[in-house]
């Protein structure tokens, strides 16, 4: 046994010179030393600056230890900071590391720190420390003509446990315009190696403000990662959100089952997938009170190969829709498709909405038969119901359904629709539109085309669109009708009163103020032209309209608008823009009848008449009325032949005689049966901040000549008048009522217009025709007198009397009679 006693002091030589180089190491090497060479290494590799501004301390007995604080990373090129850490601490196993296997025992971080970030190009911050950049130098051949190997690396890890505690991830998407950061972030796992599934837990808090977020997450399972191979995969997956998510309020969102995705091969598989959710959906139309189930037993899909396999999808969901009760339901028993062939079942789909305007559809698409290359259903078909008042509206769509999973492309050849309206205010109580089309859609080119043709009221209706891009997609498009009638398609909904009224925004003196959104024109990209041979839109009728439309950064704008409208034409232009919330309009009415235009733009039929009205209006806001009260430009209107309800002038001015002696003024609130013919109407209403100016004005009556006077308002912010007409007695010896305006020839008489736009009042200021009608009222009367004396004979008739004779008409009398008809007595 003498070899074994020495193989013992051999062991023990080695033992003892192994703690004399561990002590020396301890002693002799401060682990400090090296922070300026760590540095010089990571800025050299990756170009970034790495500061470790606490100590670093290492141990050796009975493991190698290794603890530093102050940790931060910056991003490449840049002194921006991409991640930073308050301690860390690593225990790292002595023996594997001589058959360069990286066992970390334990790794513990506290205050972990980073900020992620996804370009518009969708790649991340820290693609490059995940990567080597001299994997190959450009131009070199590669290393073998077969399939190339996963990256493998230099170094097994395998880590015993990890746990991490007060992290906090900020991640910024700058193609979807969203941030948010992940707080109170605690982690656990433990055996984690690569390739192999490792237990784990997680939990945090969701924080966000573009989209706006609050919640909180909890996740456990069993994860596998494969960084070299792009394999990933999580099992036994438990996931609970409660709180708020980007257009969702969760009471529960729980999710389970297994997962796995193959970056390499662009495949997902996912087994034992069930899903429940409830709490609110913030859509375009509100969906509250949401209970959904999802159920998917096997959804694999993998692009290289072309496969795609689904088994028994099914989705339940109800709640409210706009406080409406709502159910949707989808049964997809089973979808198969490879190179070989291509089956799956019958599927169908529903969905209900109850309330004052219930709606109804149902969805069916027969078995698919073909390959990956093609595959084809011989029907799908759409069958839906709407109802809104008396009105009912059914639609049916069926066509045949093609694609290729290969080419990533769908298709609806041979779309037939017909759409039934039933509705007593019709003429005929129904309307029937007959259409056919296609669409092609192509998802790997992010394409989609669309055309439609229909016979409205026996008139073509042509239209078709290309749309680039789904992500901000671009939409091109055509429409060309010989016939449209928009009341009878879309009528105006008529003004419902929900069961609990909200108080309403109020304007001035209590007008309801209406907010006016223009931040859907963001999210557009349109352009297209539009020709229509007849059109009616809310009373509105025109025909041969024709219009440029263009949407883009937030601004749509029409351009080349014309049409023949009310024994006239229209040209002009319009813009909106989301980002001032601005709105104008530029347009010019040529020989146009204004009374029916009134009429069916905004209800008002007090003036009429044929001639010119051109509008350059602007005006910024983000309520109705704030619109009204930032309205700037100018309203120029040249009019001929026509009149104005509400008031006769001429009319009013008769009264003349019996007003003068009591210096009253007289009013009268507008009536419809009184009217004031005119030859010819010329004003220019001038707008600053909601408040015109109406100057100059003329208006040439048969009798009158009427121009503005001080003030001149018309105030479209608070909606009412403030206008005083100058009113001119011409010509009386024809016209209506001239003879009786004789007196008030040359005169000008102020006519106050005053309050509501809808319902104003008419005042005739007799207080300021002042000295000037006075002394020419006398001069005019004395004169008469004077002449009734002096040229009178005996024997003539006055009044329709005899004459007295001379002896019984002295000159006192005659001048008595004289000053009592001067007066009026």
């Amino acid at each position: 046994m003498y070899w074994v006693k020495r193989v013992l002091i051999a062991l023990g030589v080695l033992a003892l010179l192994a703690g004399a180089v561990l002590a020396a190491l301890l002693v002799l090497v401060n682990p400090n030393d090296y922070k300026s060479v760590l540095q010089d290494a990571v800025q050299q590799r990756f170009n970034r600056k790495l500061d470790i501004d606490g100590d670093i301390q290492l141990s050796v007995i009975p493991r190698l230890g290794l603890e530093v604080s102050g940790v931060s990373l910056s991003e490449p090129n840049s002194s921006q900071v991409f991640a930073a850490v308050d301690t860390a601490r690593v225990a790292v196993a002595w023996w594997p590391l001589l058959s360069r296997h990286l066992v970390v025992e334990h790794l513990a971080v506290s205050g972990v720190k980073a900020n992620v970030v996804r370009d518009a190009n969708g790649r991340f911050n820290f693609h490059d420390l995940l990567h080597s950049q001299d994997a190959q130098a450009p131009g070199a051949p590669p290393a073998s003509t077969d399939e190339q190997a996963p990256e493998q690396p230099s170094v097994q890890l395998d880590v015993g446990g990890v746990t991490l505690d007060d992290g906090e991830i900020a991640f910024r998407d700058e193609g979807n315009d969203m941030a948010v950061r992940m707080g109170r972030l605690t982690l656990s796992a433990s055996d984690i190696s690569f390739g192999r599934p490792f237990d784990f837990t997680l939990s945090g808090r969701i924080l966000g403000q573009s989209p706006r977020a609050d919640a909180t997450v909890q996740v456990q399972g069993a994860m596998m990662l494969d960084p070299y191979a792009e394999r990933y995969a999580v099992r036994n997956l438990d996931l609970r959100v409660v709180g708020v998510l980007p257009s969702v309020r969760a009471n529960t969102f729980a999710v389970r089952g297994d997962a796995a995705f193959d970056a390499a091969l662009a495949a997902i598989d996912v087994s034992g997938l069930t899903v429940a959710f409830q709490g609110d959906i913030a859509l375009a139309t509100p969906l509250t009170g949401v209970e959904a189930q999802i159920s998917a037993p096997k959804l694999a899909a993998n692009l290289r190969k072309d496969e795609l396999t689904l088994e028994k999808i099914g989705i339940k969901a109800t709640g409210r829709m706009d406080s409406m009760p709502f159910a949707f339901a989808l049964d997809a028993p089973g979808l198969q498709i490879s190179d070989s062939a291509a089956t799956g079942g019958a599927v169908k789909m529903s969905f209900t909405r109850e309330g004052r305007q219930p709606l109804s559809a149902r969805l069916a698409i027969s078995e698919v038969a073909g390959n990956a290359e093609r595959f084809e259903v011989a029907s799908m078909s759409l069958q839906a119901q709407f109802r809104q008042g008396d009105r009912s509206t059914d639609l049916t769509v069926t066509s045949p359904l093609a694609g290729s999973l290969k080419k990533e492309t769908l298709e609806l050849p041979g779309l037939s629709a017909t759409v039934k309206i039933t509705d007593p205010a019709l003429p005929d109580g129904r309307l029937e539109i007959p259409a056919t089309g296609r669409l092609n859609v192509d998802f790997a080119g992010q394409k989609a085309s669309a055309a439609i043709q229909a016979t409205i009221e026996g008139g073509n209706f042509d239209t078709s669109a290309d749309v680039a891009g789904f992500t901000k997609p671009a939409l091109r498009f055509k429409l060309a009708a010989d016939r449209l009638d928009l009341d009878k398609l879309w009528p105006a909904r008529p003004a419902a009163a929900p069961a609990n009224p909200a108080p309403a925004a109020k304007g001035a003196e209590g007008r309801v103020d209406t907010p006016v959104d223009l931040s859907a024109l963001n999210d557009i990209d349109a352009k297209g032209t539009i020709r229509i041979g007849e059109l009616m839109a809310r009373g509105l009728h025109a025909r041969e309209v024709g219009a440029t439309l263009s949407i883009a950064k937030g601004r749509a704008q029409v351009s080349d608008l014309a049409a023949k409208i009310y024994e006239g034409s229209l040209a002009g232009q319009a813009f909106a823009d989301a980002g001032s919330n601005q709105l104008g309009v530029k347009a010019r009415f040529t020989d146009v009848a204004v009374q029916p235009l009134l009429n069916a733009i905004a209800q008002y039929d007090a003036l009429s008449g044929k001639g010119n009205v051109a509008l350059d209006l602007v005006s910024a806001g983000k309520t109705t009325d704030a619109l009204r009260r930032g309205l700037n430009g100018s309203v120029d209107v040249n009019l001929r032949d026509g009149q104005f309800r509400g008031i006769n002038v001429a009319q009013s001015l008769r009264d003349f005689k019996a007003m003068l002696g009591r210096g009253e003024n007289t009013e009268a609130n507008a009536d419809a049966e009184r009217v004031t013919d005119f030859s010819e109407l010329r004003a220019t209403l001038n707008l600053q901040q909601g408040v015109g100016s109406v100057k100059p004005l003329l208006v040439a009556a048969p009798l009158l000549r009427i121009t503005e006077g001080q003030p001149n308002t018309v105030n479209l912010a608070d909606q009412v008048f403030d206008l005083v007409m100058n009113a001119k007695v011409v010509n009386t010896a024809t016209g209506q009522d001239g003879k009786a305006l004789e007196e008030l020839r040359d005169i000008t008489i102020p006519v106050h217009v005053s309050g509501p736009l809808n319902a104003p009042k008419y005042a005739v200021l007799w207080r300021q025709v002042g000295s000037q009608a006075l002394e020419h009222t006398l001069k005019n009367e004395a004169r008469r007198q004077l002449d009734r004396l002096l040229n009178r004979k005996e024997g003539e008739a006055t009044d329709g009397a005899p004459a007295p004779a001379a002896s019984e008409n002295p000159t006192g009398k005659i001048l008595g009679e004289a000053l009592k008809g001067l007066f009026n007595q």
